[in-house]
């Protein structure tokens, strides 16, 4: 699965600078959408444009990809306006805030993702997955539109088509049914919020340990019962620190108290020897 995360701000910023009249906004949208250097060539080629606003738009191409820190930067160098700061500002802040998620592996920025440019007024995402050949889910912020309908409001939203989701998790089903049995199950993360949680559940991953995080907000016992249902054998609760809770061999949890890297080696061995019995 991948996210592919765009930033219509940033565009629509430049735009704002480029000054273009409507054919030559046209022209590079055609290009864009099109994913078109030729066409981009052709409209340099013909757009009078300052030396800033040129290598702006020539670097659009180079505004895709996965190294996300590389390309933020890059977009950085080139700001014309206050709207393109703003839009990047957002855009690392989101970077950040997904970093203890551990998804930024399948983290894709496209600045040059502009369809729907008139409905989106900031950060847009689509969720792809190999052999399907379409998003199984996208959105993004339109402040613009509940103004229509009454009083002006922010607003973020997301579509997700089922069928292909469905499509999409048989796959993966068989997928995984092919993987080596003995990877261990991942641990359950209940950060409650903290961002100290989250930065130790990188070091966790780092450490080798399979760590989901909940983003449900579930008390203890719901995590519990999702736990035994997945085949988890360990969850984490934050309070100033993770409480080690460890499935025991008749299938209840069971405290270990706070978590101790110098447990760590064992976990997942534990954890397999204990469902085997």
């Amino acid at each position: 699965m991948r996210l592919i995360v765009g930033h219509i701000r940033y565009y629509r910023s430049l735009l704002q600078a480029l000054d273009l009249n409507p054919q030559q906004t046209q022209q590079l949208q055609w290009a864009l959408e099109r994913k078109s250097e030729p066409l981009l060539d052709d409209f340099l080629r013909e757009t009078p444009l300052r030396t800033g606003q040129r290598q702006a738009v020539e670097t659009l191409p180079q505004l895709v990809g996965e190294n996300v820190d590389g390309i933020l930067s890059l977009a950085e160098r080139h700001i014309q306006n206050r709207g393109m700061h703003e839009a990047l500002q957002n855009l690392r802040g989101i970077v950040d805030a997904l970093l203890g998620y551990d998804i930024l592996d399948s983290f894709v920025i496209d600045l040059t993702e502009i369809r729907n440019l008139g409905y989106y007024t900031g950060v847009s995402f689509e969720a792809v997955t190999p052999g399907l050949g379409t998003a199984v889910a996208s959105g993004g912020r339109y402040d613009d539109l509940v103004g229509r309908f009454g009083p002006p409001q922010p607003a973020v939203g997301v579509a997700l088509g089922v069928d292909r989701l469905l499509v999409a998790q048989q796959r993966q089903d068989e997928t995984d049914s092919a993987a080596d049995p003995r990877r261990p199950q991942a641990a359950l993360a209940l950060p409650q919020g903290s961002q100290e949680a989250l930065a130790q559940v990188q070091s966790l991953r780092q450490a080798g340990l399979h760590i989901q995080v909940d983003v449900n907000g579930w008390p203890i016992d719901s995590a519990f019962a999702y736990a035994v249902e997945t085949g988890v054998c360990d969850v984490l609760l934050w309070e100033d620190g993770f409480q080690h809770h460890q499935r025991d061999d008749q299938g209840d949890f069971v405290l270990l108290g706070q978590l101790e890297e110098s447990r760590l080696p064992g976990w997942t061995a534990n954890c397999r020897e204990g469902l085997s019995k």
